[in-house]
């Protein structure tokens, strides 16, 4: 086993001694049984997990335009509140920051309107997303509603008011990410998907549990996270340059050198 690792590590840095600007690293790697202890994930692993974060949102809006961008932001921002509300008990103290996704949905619905009056609108699949969103949002805001003006916490649980709430934020959060990726170029539209799908949002959800959990969930997801960021890099630098803005792959490039930072702190111990 050590040898294999040892081969591996001469492997990895005798090809990063021939590298250049244009040449993008993968590790490819076997489940070594990797162990975190909380103090690495913590000071190493969480930091660079969180830049990734950040930068991927910055680095899909520069495909977009300026109307467009906010529905980045916009679909982040559900998903934060759906997450946390995941991790927490059912109850009333606990929905406060639904007011957050009333003013999500506030707007989505100016977007709709901003779109309806300056003729943006071209596909049939963009506007059935936003009347989709538009009648989540008008039943979440009803919803919402119901819960800050009642006063008997078991009435509210006796009528599954706060049973319903994680379902249908979890449509919302769909509804919303089927809309942002209909604003990308259908080039790219399927690589987007798998990139928020099977990438981003995985590891905003490990991001935001506790770091035992998280240390555990990272571990056994760290395969399927790897192989999609790497396929998406892969797909994106084949893509025509039409569909990207200019230094959009160097920035592609920043993230997975951010990735691979982890795999080297994980393999430093091996």
């Amino acid at each position: 086993m050590i040898i294999k690792i040892l081969l591996f590590l001469i492997f990895t840095f005798s090809i990063q001694s021939f590298s250049d600007e244009n040449f993008t690293h993968y590790y490819h790697h076997e489940n070594y049984n990797f162990r975190i202890s909380s103090s690495e994930y913590t000071r190493f692993i969480k930091p660079q997990i969180r830049n990734i974060l950040i930068e991927i949102p910055y680095n899909l809006k520069d495909i977009l335009n300026k109307q467009q961008k906010e529905v980045v932001t916009i679909v982040n921002d559900i998903f934060k509140v759906k997450t946390e509300l995941d991790f927490q008990r059912l109850s009333i103290k606990n929905y406060d920051n639904l007011n957050s996704i009333k003013k999500s949905c506030r707007k989505l619905v100016k977007l709709h309107m901003q779109f309806l009056k300056n003729n943006n609108i071209s596909t049939f699949k963009i506007i059935k997303s936003f009347k989709k969103i538009n009648l989540s949002c008008f039943r979440m805001n009803n919803l919402i509603s119901n819960l800050n003006t009642s006063t008997d916490i078991l009435l509210n649980l006796k009528n599954n008011q706060l049973k319903q709430v994680p379902l249908m934020l979890s449509n919302l959060h769909i509804e919303s990410i089927d809309l942002l990726i209909n604003f990308f170029p259908i080039k790219i539209q399927y690589d987007i998907q798998n990139l928020l799908t099977q990438f981003f949002f995985p590891l905003y959800r490990i991001y935001l549990k506790d770091n035992n959990l998280a240390i555990k969930t990272f571990i056994s997801q760290i395969d399927n996270l790897n192989n999609s960021f790497s396929v998406y890099q892969m797909e994106m630098e084949k893509k025509d340059t039409q569909y990207l803005p200019e230094g959009h792959i160097k920035k592609l490039k920043i993230l997975l050198n951010r990735w691979n930072s982890i795999f080297k702190v994980i393999l430093r111990k091996k």
